[in-house]
């Protein structure tokens, strides 16, 4: 009896072959109970069983010779097929503001399943789940992610998409903008000083986005009555995340 009767393996890999010497002047070996995508075949003495299954599942197989003058002789096997690591559901992008909840997450098919996050590359110790979880998210949390699905020990591990964890920090307005009182014709600038993840401003004229007017500064060249009003500006965080 062949010592690698018994096999655990991933399905769509290739088994080990499974090597029969048949004696006794027997001409040949038939085979019952394979899975799908392994076969026998016999040569110059020797039935081989090879091949890769398609399908998941226990199978106990069975070996008969044939022909020869003694009775045909029996043996046994077992194949134990195991369901391959899928990964259906990728990890995406975030974007958060800082000490807001944050997670990244994966959705994996197969058997025997589990996880392990990196951050740039290094492990993080504890990340065994496929939803890694910021309660709540620090601006050193920033970085790059990616998670490594493991299987059973028969099929290979798979590791997913790097995704980045943008954290941005909170906006904080410094300084306001100031009242203008001018004659006509002269020249208006209104300006604003902030911190934190800045992405982008738009002023407005009484609550109206002024078209292009996307800087810490607006400038209103020589102005009229037409233009007086009340004019104020929203500050946007990196990714529209944090706005102020």
């Amino acid at each position: 009896i062949p010592t690698n009767n018994i096999q655990t393996v991933c399905k769509n890999s290739p088994i080990d072959p499974i090597a029969y010497t048949i004696g006794g002047g027997g001409t040949g070996a038939t085979t019952t109970g394979l899975p799908s995508g392994v076969t026998g075949s016999f040569s110059g003495g020797t039935y081989t069983i090879s091949g890769t299954p398609t399908v998941t599942g226990n199978f106990n197989y069975t070996v008969t010779t044939t022909g020869g003058g003694c009775s045909q002789v029996s043996s046994t096997g077992t194949f134990t097929i195991k369901e391959p690591v899928l990964i259906t559901t990728q990890p995406s992008n975030v974007g958060v503001c800082a000490n807001s909840a944050a997670s990244l997450s994966v959705v994996a098919f197969g058997d025997n399943l589990t996880y392990q996050w990196y951050k740039g590359g290094t492990l993080i110790s504890g990340a065994t789940n496929n939803v890694l979880n910021f309660s709540p998210a620090n601006l050193s949390d920033a970085g790059s992610y990616y998670v490594i699905v493991n299987g059973d020990a028969s099929c290979s591990p798979v590791t997913s998409n790097t995704v980045t964890l943008n954290v941005n920090q909170l906006i904080s307005i410094t300084q306001q903008p100031a009242s203008l009182d001018l004659c006509a014709e002269s020249n208006a600038t209104f300006s604003v000083a902030a911190t934190g993840s800045i992405a982008s401003y738009q002023w407005r004229r009484n609550g109206v986005n002024i078209s292009g007017a996307t800087s810490s500064l607006y400038t209103i060249n020589n102005v009229l009555p037409a233009d007086n009003g009340n004019y104020d500006v929203e500050i946007i965080g990196v990714g529209g995340n944090c706005p102020s």
